[in-house]
């Protein structure tokens, strides 16, 4: 059986990182090692893999940082090195410094760091086809040498909506980046007329940020349309999917909020809910042609009210198991399915 050496540590629970363990041990022997601690003595003690006897490294998400020793260490033992961008290096630092003004010796870093990690990568793993092509154009990879691991779930039973009886209930759930705009949607939903807005229920589940929000929602004076919830157990969060009529995806505006499906996104495709998001280049490519999935070419109020108007009045819009948002997971974010393609990646890697 083959040996594969993971590079994980604190988010080795992550469900991605947590999805590649449980599948690639169902193959391959799994060898752990935990890349945890301050910079240096970290740095220091993934010497100690040098002793170690596998076939390939495969790093996880988000431990960049590492690849550099680890780099260096196998010049001595010649293995192939697999790393998980998910979402890219240079990508995720401007997402978070958005609104920031750029140090340019800080941008140009993490650029370098991108760089070296995509040419001294055997094979590279990102999470969608946007992502995969962009990688295609810095590198000088093959197609097969770069594999997008789509966020991944197993299947829910198809679940039909029941008859709304109350108000619309829209929910949106998020870290609060600047890639999920969070902040934008309770704008948007502030500049809806009133009537419409007497029609809605806004519930928002938050990681982060909450404070700033909720001070948002009460300069609106929108009580009785949104409600902010923290951090919250999963099957609350489930239990929310399940109960909600339409799910609010991306509306960001950072160079990540064009090139992600969120795992909110993915999940309210799994519970066929109807979607509306921002039209992007990685939701134009996954989400597109789906009559329960609206996507918003502008992200202004009336685009949404345009939206919301159609949910609340068509008989199109409604969730039947032909044109629910399910066929998109059926064919993209099935587990088993990505399961099978991960596998296959790793076997030809090898």
């Amino acid at each position: 059986m083959k040996k594969i050496l993971i590079i994980s540590g604190e988010y080795k629970n992550y469900e991605r990182n947590y999805l590649f363990f449980e599948i690639l041990k169902k193959k391959y022997s799994i060898i752990n090692y935990n890349y945890e601690g301050n910079f240096f003595k970290k740095n220091l003690n993934i010497i100690k893999i040098i002793f170690l006897n596998y076939d390939l490294i495969f790093i996880n998400w988000p431990y960049w940082s590492s690849f550099f020793m680890v780099n260096f260490i196998n010049y001595f033992k010649r293995k192939p090195i697999i790393y998980d961008f998910f979402t890219l290096i240079h990508e995720d630092y401007l997402d978070k410094n958005f609104n920031k003004k750029k140090i340019f010796i800080i941008d140009r870093l993490y650029l370098y760091f991108e760089k070296f990690i995509v040419n001294k990568s055997s094979a590279l793993i990102t999470d969608t086809e946007i992502h995969k092509n962009i990688l295609i154009r810095k590198s000088k990879k093959m197609n097969n040498q770069i594999l997008s691991f789509e966020i991944s779930q197993k299947k829910v039973s198809f679940i039909k909506s029941k008859k709304r009886k109350s108000k619309l209930k829209l929910l949106h759930s998020s870290a609060n980046r600047n890639m999920h705009g969070a902040d934008k949607i309770i704008h948007l939903i502030a500049s809806l007329p009133k009537k419409i807005k007497s029609k809605i229920k806004l519930k928002m589940i938050l990681k982060d940020y909450q404070g700033k929000l909720q001070l948002l929602t009460d300069k609106y004076n929108l009580k009785n349309n949104v409600e902010i919830f923290k951090r919250v157990k999963k099957n609350f969060f489930l239990d929310s999917v399940k109960k909600a009529d339409v799910c609010l995806g991306i509306f960001g505006n950072s160079n990540k909020s064009n090139n992600v499906i969120s795992n909110f996104i993915v999940t309210s495709c799994n519970y066929s809910k109807i979607i509306i998001t921002k039209k992007t280049l990685a939701s134009n490519y996954y989400l597109k042609n789906n009559a329960n999935i609206i996507l918003l070419s502008q992200i202004n109020s009336r685009s949404l009210l345009k939206a919301i108007k159609k949910i609340l009045s068509s008989k199109k819009i409604i969730n039947l198991k032909k044109d629910s948002s399910k066929i998109i997971f059926d064919k993209k974010f099935d587990i088993k399915i990505n399961s099978r393609k991960l596998i296959k990646f790793f076997d030809q890697c090898l």
